[in-house]
């Protein structure tokens, strides 16, 4: 099993336009570049805004798993499920809308 770079899933989302090139690289620098793995690129990606979970769920994760790194795509299948408990758990107290 091959573990994906960053720098693979940076050149995946460039090629799929998943967000503007400059905010990628930006981000890949700061998950530490050509040293960091693809779940570090994809933390900083998500903490930015620049991937939803929906992407992560419907692009990022089945790539992973195309390339063979099952460890990865569990980890983020693992932090979805996690995130949609916290949304079920999350009580409010008015409805707002924008």
């Amino acid at each position: 099993m091959s573990i994906l770079t960053a720098e693979q899933l940076l050149h995946a989302a460039v090629e799929l336009e998943l967000a503007p090139g400059p905010d990628l690289q930006e981000a890949f620098r700061e998950a530490g570049g050509h040293n960091a793995d693809a779940a570090s690129l994809g933390r900083v990606l998500v903490r930015r805004e620049l991937l939803t979970g929906y992407q992560i769920e419907k692009v990022v994760i089945p790539n992973l798993e195309l390339v063979g790194d099952t460890t990865s795509a569990n980890q983020w299948k693992r932090i979805i499920e996690y995130n949609k408990e916290l949304k079920k758990r999350a009580v409010f107290e008015k409805n707002f809308s924008f």
